[in-house]
């Protein structure tokens, strides 16, 4: 058997996991592991990550698709286009920081970016 766990990200890992690091129980368990015992907790660790990862991609293309409905409702309203519709949300919002008005919409840091760099453009 191939091992590809590594002892020194271990609670890196459980982080990205869990989204916290592991406490000192797990560390000890770990530390008293036999190497095939270290692989299976290690391809575990992996397989949650995934899953977190996936479930957080879901959540931040359904709040993309919710802050677009909310961008054509206020467009309409207001007869603006979108990056007026944007200011609009955020004045509305109270948040003077446009990134974090937009990570507060749920809006994933690529997409931030996007429209971030896009408005500071006009």
């Amino acid at each position: 058997m191939q091992y590809t766990y590594d002892s020194n990200i271990v609670s890196d890992l459980h982080k990205e996991a869990f989204g916290f690091r592991p406490g000192q129980g797990f560390m000890e368990a770990w530390a008293d592991m036999r190497p095939h015992e270290k692989q299976e907790e290690w391809d575990s660790l992996i397989a949650a990550m995934e899953e977190n990862c996936d479930r957080e991609k879901k959540m931040e293309e359904e709040a993309l698709v919710a802050f677009k409905d909310q961008l054509k409702a206020v467009m309409s309203i207001c007869n603006c286009n979108w990056k007026a519709a944007v200011r609009h949300l955020q004045d509305a919002d109270g948040e003077k920081d446009l990134a974090h008005f937009l990570w507060g919409q749920g809006i994933s840091m690529a997409k931030n970016t996007e429209i971030t760099n896009q408005i500071r453009s006009m």
